[in-house]
């Protein structure tokens, strides 16, 4: 039987960088599963902890964590903001 992988692109902001192994801050990772997996449970194989993101958006719209992926999906989180204010 063939395997039906699809890919969704994760873009990760700021502070969040520091959880990829990437040489590139800011770059887009290219993200592979099967069937339709949690946003939370993709987010979290990559090493960025699910409570270190302040926003997540899903293709420009602002989503849940159990938002489930679809093939070609765009991930972006946002980190907490550190202002001193």
């Amino acid at each position: 039987m063939q395997r039906n992988t699809k890919q969704a692109t994760l873009t990760v902001k700021g502070s969040l960088n520091d959880f990829l192994e990437i040489s590139e801050p800011a770059s887009a990772v290219t993200i592979e599963f099967e069937l339709s997996p949690s946003v939370k449970d993709q987010v979290e194989s990559q090493g960025i902890p699910h409570t270190a993101v302040q926003r997540l958006e899903i293709n420009g719209i602002q989503q849940n964590w159990s938002y489930n992926l679809c093939n070609g999906d765009e991930i972006t989180l946002y980190p907490y903001s550190r202002d001193s204010s």
